[in-house]
């Protein structure tokens, strides 16, 4: 494979997986630039004497827009776990959606497999990107609408949101979800779950 100006260069990395994140600041917010496209290995583990090549997100851009707006909302699964979970006491806490998300039905949001804690963090976003979030990855944007977390009660250890009637006028929209749930056995004190997404018909 060639290395071009569509890749980046990275050393002293010794965990890049393929497919990994690279972060860097911009604007004086975190910003993905590249994925890790592939690295060397020395006995196996990642070579830290040659540097993990990362693809150049901004590349790729017009790519990524075009290959997205081509698929429609119907396409999708309504609901979609997206992983980047960060696991605690109990494993990764598991996020789950159920209902078509058509005007008038019911549906639920559950959670499962957290730390017992009295109060959790719940975003939703209609935006999504990929924002380091105590030592973990946090999907839902904070510029999407909505944009404040719900606090939710995880005293047991799960929790759930029910409705009987989604909203109509929602059609078309993907609404991002993630639960973030203090926890002392998790890495930086709190476990984070799977993102899900929720692509309305």
């Amino acid at each position: 494979m060639a290395i071009s100006d569509e890749h980046i260069g990275v050393t002293d990395l010794t965990c890049a997986d393929v497919k990994g994140p690279l972060f860097a600041i911009e604007s004086g917010a975190p910003a993905l630039v590249g994925m890790a496209s592939f690295h060397a290995l020395d006995q196996g583990a990642p070579s830290t004497t040659y540097p993990t090549i990362f693809t150049r997100v901004s590349a790729h851009q017009t790519w990524i827009q075009d290959t997205i707006a081509s698929v429609p909302p119907a396409a999708m699964s309504v609901w979609t776990d997206l992983g980047h979970a960060l696991p605690g006491v109990n494993g990764s806490p598991l996020l789950a959606g159920t209902g078509p998300l058509t005007a008038g039905s019911a549906g639920s949001i559950q959670l499962t497999h957290a730390a017992s804690a009295p109060l959790s963090l719940l975003f939703a976003s209609t935006g999504s990107t990929l924002t380091p979030f105590k030592c973990g990855t946090l999907v839902p944007s904070f510029s999407g609408l909505p944009n404040s977390p719900l606090i939710i009660a995880t005293s047991t250890g799960s929790a759930a949101i029910l409705w009987s009637s989604w909203p109509a006028g929602a059609s078309g929209l993907c609404i991002y979800f993630q639960c973030v749930v203090p926890d002392t056995a998790a890495v930086c004190g709190f476990a984070i779950s799977n993102a899900l997404r929720a692509a309305v018909p």
